[in-house]
């Protein structure tokens, strides 16, 4: 779910369409949604006319090298480091630096989130509310 700020954000853009002959200003929502890191859909027929939704598996893993996505997608398959080192010819430790390397760049907390993310869900835990 978007911030407030990001949400106000987004509703003065499209308030100022106005300024813009009625369209909507693209270039200005695309900037806004990679700072909030996230996708934006506008349905003007509702209220709120923003809806947000998070970043898709293709989004989220392209700052991967090949071999991290590689791992990536071993990893959302369930296997373990040792069943990902020995199909891809590679030791266990070299496995678990591409894993972190996969954490650290996708921002995702753990291997259960990296799975969620890549099967379509956000991999973001639950909130508590």
């Amino acid at each position: 779910m978007a911030d407030d700020r990001t949400r106000k954000d987004v509703r003065d853009l499209l308030s100022g369409m106005d300024r813009h002959e009625g369209k909507v200003p693209l270039r200005e929502l695309i900037e806004l949604a990679d700072s909030a890191d996230q996708h934006i859909t506008v349905d003007r027929t509702d209220d709120p006319p923003v809806v947000f939704v998070r970043p898709a598996r293709s989004r989220r893993f392209t700052a991967l090298s090949d071999r991290e996505r590689e791992v990536a997608e071993l990893v959302a398959g369930g296997m373990t480091n040792r069943q990902i080192s020995r199909k891809l010819f590679i030791s266990e430790a070299t496995v678990k630096d591409h894993v972190h390397a996969v954490l650290a760049k996708t921002k995702l907390p753990n291997r259960a989130a990296i799975a969620a993310a890549w099967h379509g869900g956000d991999g973001d835990p639950p909130s508590a509310d």
